[in-house]
């Protein structure tokens, strides 16, 4: 059996949103955005190298637009 025969890799639907595959990202914290809450090259290129991964849907990480709110770790 080949991979294109599991169910994961046939097409998903969640209401009206269509999706080539069942392969969908969880949301992680990538810590890769500015203090000020901007994506920087580094999470545009993780974004880049998921969608070319291959996953049907990738739910992104958070950033507030209130400075109280934003989760900063410090290195």
């Amino acid at each position: 059996m080949t991979r294109h025969n599991y169910t994961v890799f046939s097409e998903g639907r969640i209401s009206n949103l269509a999706l080539k595959n069942r392969l969908v990202r969880s949301v992680t914290s990538e810590n890769s955005m500015t203090t000020d809450g901007k994506a920087t090259e580094t999470t545009l290129k993780i974004y880049q190298n998921l969608a070319a991964g291959g996953s049907g849907m990738i739910i992104i990480t958070s950033t507030s637009s209130r400075r109280k709110q934003r989760l900063v770790l410090k290195h």
